[in-house]
């Protein structure tokens, strides 16, 4: 059985880069296929040293069921409180000085696959179980550490500028996205990535309930319940699936309560990426939503809006167009073929606008449509981050809406526990009070 693996980083930057390397060297043809990995990363810590830093990340990835972890960053010794099992590499550190060079750098980005490799060569249980050794030379009096550690673990407080969870996507793209945009666009917010792309395919479970002709598939709810209770054990700020099926009305309800129909209180918010984007849509232009089957089936977004009593232009996917979007998803980005998704995508969004007028809006209301259209940000560090309306006109890119709504809520938690939060500076610039000028407050879960 393939090894879950844990990237237990400083710089969420280092962590994404060595698991979109991951991806690309895996190029699975199903979500099931790729390997489950969790990334840490969080700058969050103004008052502590680098060691708490790592032992807060150790800590949580091993609530996440990590079977070994990773630390580019820092040295490890043979003595943790945690006792998760390192694969120790060797290889060299990564800097502050390489962050910049990655994308960019060859040595920087050979540096990125080397990881990407170890990693892949733990996971497929090559070099047998890693031995338990996984806290920096640098650690403080492990008294003083595990009575903080218990003290902070339960307290939201110790992450001064917010902290997000991201579960998913079912293709592992999608979050691992959201986790690029989070670290340049929000880089002092702590951000725990679950990517679990072997969890039972919602689509699939969806359609088969539908239809008993169908091959009866694996449900998945489970599952993200598990997920959803091991989050919530973390005390982060916010949480949510980077899938929109997941997110729809078959699926997400059923996560707050268990099979025998009694509720499940979670102290974590969950956020809906579907009500986000429909938040967000006007109500005078027309709206194509072109997602997976099941999303269309199970009407998510009509649904969202008649729930959050709002007026949406809603027009469906003609048989063959979704024909087009679900071959795109499945038989291109799944496998890595970005450019013949793109293709076949805006050929159907130009069919669209001369059917409904140029001023049609499409929702990339699948997040691998997202990540293969609507991002164009990847890798690139630095610069301000364009809209997917810039990049594709009239697509709405939900990857960007899920995030920028988890972490709008995680500094809206932040404020209120009369930390600062609309004026703390960071890299980017970005505050919540700047937020909340370009987007409506009421676009976002309290």
């Amino acid at each position: 059985m393939p090894l879950h693996a844990a990237i237990v980083t400083k710089d969420l930057r280092i962590g994404a880069a060595i698991h979109a390397r991951i991806i690309e060297d895996v190029a699975a043809l199903t979500c099931q296929q790729y390997p489950r990995v969790t990334v840490y990363g969080g700058r969050d810590f103004p008052d502590r040293d680098d060691a708490f830093d790592i032992y807060e990340g150790t800590r949580a990835v091993n609530k996440m069921g990590a079977h070994f972890a990773v630390f580019p960053e820092v040295e490890v010794t043979e003595h943790s409180p945690n006792r998760l099992p390192v694969a120790e590499s060797g290889l060299p550190k990564f800097t502050p000085e390489m962050i910049a060079g990655i994308g960019r750098d060859t040595e920087v980005d050979g540096l990125v696959d080397a990881y990407a490799d170890f990693i892949l060569e733990h996971i497929r249980n090559k070099h047998g179980e890693p031995r338990r050794a996984q806290i920096p030379e640098n650690i403080e009096a492990q008294g003083r550490l595990d009575f903080e550690a218990t003290h902070y673990a339960a307290n939201p407080a110790r992450h001064a500028h917010g902290s997000v969870i991201i579960f998913g996507g079912q293709g592992p793209e999608a979050g691992n996205d959201a986790l690029v945009y989070l670290a340049e666009r929000y880089p002092n917010i702590t951000v725990l990535l679950e990517s679990r792309p072997g969890i039972a395919n919602p689509v699939e479970y969806y359609l088969a309930q539908q239809n008993p002709e169908l091959k009866q598939a694996a449900n998945p709810i489970p599952e993200l319940r598990e997920e959803a209770r091991k989050g919530d054990s973390l005390h982060f700020d916010s949480m949510g699936w980077m899938c929109v099926t997941i997110n729809g009305p078959e699926i997400m309800p059923h996560l707050f309560h268990d099979d025998g129909g009694q509720p499940i209180a979670y102290k974590t918010p969950i956020i809906n990426m579907v009500h986000e984007a429909v938040r967000m849509l006007p109500e005078d232009r027309p709206v194509i939503v072109m997602g997976t089957e099941a999303t269309i089936a199970m009407q998510s977004f009509p649904k969202a809006a008649a729930e959050l009593g709002l007026e949406r232009n809603f027009n469906a996917p003609s048989e063959e167009s979704q024909h087009q979007i679900s071959a795109a998803i499945w038989e291109d980005i799944i496998p890595g073929n970005h450019s013949r998704a793109r293709g076949r995508l805006l050929q159907e969004m130009e069919r669209n606008r001369a059917e409904h007028g140029q001023d049609t809006l499409h929702v990339l209301a699948c997040t691998e449509l997202s990540s293969a259209v609507g991002i164009s940000w990847r890798g690139e560090s630095g610069r301000e981050l364009p809209q997917a309306e810039n990049i594709v006109p009239g697509a709405v890119d939900t990857i960007q809406i899920g995030a920028d709504a988890m972490a709008a809520q995680a500094l809206r938690a932040a404020e209120e526990r009369h930390l600062d939060a609309r004026e703390i500076p960071s890299a980017s610039g970005i505050t919540l009070r700047e937020i909340e000028e370009k987007q409506p407050r009421a676009r976002f879960a309290r």
